[in-house]
């Protein structure tokens, strides 16, 4: 008979499974994580109000505006079909 897991071996397995995950720990995946945080207009790291005086607190979200607003016509675009693909043979 098996031994049922507890939650707090499931969430320890979990945890140790995502840490070891491909790309979870390398360089990619923190630059990401900053691209996303410049994306979302967040106020943290480079963004973060500086202590110089006279430069601007102004953090605009002009890219992601346009990418929100592009989406919906680019998922039709790329994803708007069920045939990912479709090839014609030639003789």
């Amino acid at each position: 008979m098996k031994k049922k897991m507890t939650d707090t071996e499931l969430c320890a397995l979990i945890e140790t499974e995502s840490a070891n995950g491909i790309g979870a720990n390398d360089r990619l995946s923190r630059d990401r994580a900053v691209a996303m945080s410049f994306y979302m207009g967040e106020a943290k790291g480079d963004l973060a109000p500086p202590d110089t005086d006279g430069r601007s607190r102004v953090v605009s979200k002009d890219v992601q505006e346009v990418v929100e607003w592009i989406h919906p016509t680019l998922m039709r675009t790329f994803a708007g079909s069920d045939a990912v693909i479709k090839f014609e043979p030639t003789c």
